[in-house]
């Protein structure tokens, strides 16, 4: 799927301002926002929950992105400055379940873990909490549309491995 011209420019724009992440060095927590890798790409994801399973270390979490013009209302939005020098929008419907091995640096921390429980209720229209929030996408002629579809196989790719290891029949 290709993402419109609007979408590739708003990435130049954002690494334009604001530049790479800083690096914050510590060991994995509930909470960490974390860059994870892909065999095809890289992405923030805010870890939710820490799991030991026969197979290795995983962890759930939700992706996250720079880009405040795409949230809708599932997404927690963090304005440039609040967690990391760049707006970062949580987006709490892109559940990724990802091995240890996937993650990489950790850019930021949440104020506290347990915002990631509240961020994680707003897939489910549940009170919220005092986060700044986007808006409803109301159909496909919204622009954030093509975004959401894109950032779906994205969470997919990422959970792809995971997933079907911990899964499969023993």
């Amino acid at each position: 799927m290709e993402l419109p011209e609007k979408i590739k420019s708003l990435v130049s724009e954002h690494i334009k301002n604001y530049g790479l992440p800083t690096v914050i060095e510590k060991p994995i927590e509930k909470g960490d926002i974390r860059m994870v890798r892909s065999e095809t790409s890289r992405h923030h994801v805010v870890i939710h929950k820490v799991f030991e399973s026969p197979h290795g270390t995983f962890m759930t979490g939700m992706l996250c992105h720079p880009f405040l013009e795409m949230a809708d209302a599932s997404d927690a939005i963090f304005l440039a400055g609040e967690l990391t020098a760049y707006p970062l929008v949580v987006q709490a419907c892109m559940y990724v379940t990802i091995w240890e091995s996937q993650i990489e640096e950790c850019v930021a921390i949440l104020e506290s873990p347990e915002i990631a429980n509240k961020i994680a209720g707003l897939i489910w229209g549940e009170e919220d909490y005092g986060l700044l929030t986007g808006t409803s996408i109301v159909n496909q002629s919204d622009s954030r549309w093509v975004f959401k579809e894109s950032q779906a196989v994205d969470a997919q790719t990422l959970s792809s491995n995971c997933l079907s290891t911990i899964l499969a029949p023993a």
